[in-house]
């Protein structure tokens, strides 16, 4: 999910997967949307009315686990203005991969590929990608990243976790 400035610039805010939903937070509210989405990779997604959404609710009693839902959301949202006020760009970076590869591993054949160029990364954390090519070049120094074009590969799960 990403946030759009009006000045034109862009934040990545949260990595969904599979069985997430999206647009939950203006079901609560009804306001105008927060975030868009932006897929990184195929997927297939459902368009749900708030009409059937709300019955469905209603038949299936479950606003209370929507309410949970809504509230580990909001607990994640909170994780990650932590890391975009106190941490380092490496750790941030290393932050993100980590995440992109947990959300896709349930349904990727090759689930250490993050399927984005720098410059997709780089925008996505709010940097610059001159602020994350020197830690990609000594990741890919160490092996822990492999770099192409469009994508990368995390090589060294372990040596990418100890970078946080």
């Amino acid at each position: 999910m990403v946030y759009h400035a009006a000045s034109g610039s862009e934040i990545l805010l949260a990595i969904r997967g599979p069985g997430d939903l999206l647009g939950e937070f203006g079901y609560g509210d009804r306001e105008p949307r927060s975030a868009s989405v932006i897929a990184i990779e195929p997927c297939l997604g459902s368009l749900v009315t708030d009409s059937h959404f709300t019955a469905w609710l209603a038949a299936h009693q479950n606003h209370r686990q929507l309410d949970r839902y809504v509230l580990a959301k909001t607990r994640e949202a909170a994780k990650v203005t932590w890391q975009l006020t106190r941490c380092r760009p490496a750790q941030r970076l290393a932050a993100l991969l980590l995440e992109i590869v947990s959300t896709g591993r349930s349904r990727s054949p090759e689930p250490l590929t993050i399927p984005m160029s720098q410059e997709e990364i780089a925008r996505g954390l709010g940097l610059a990608r001159s602020s994350i090519t020197p830690v990609l070049a000594e990741w890919k120094r160490r092996r822990i990243v492999s770099i192409t074009r469009s994508h990368m590969t995390v090589l060294d799960l372990e040596a990418l976790q100890r970078e946080l």
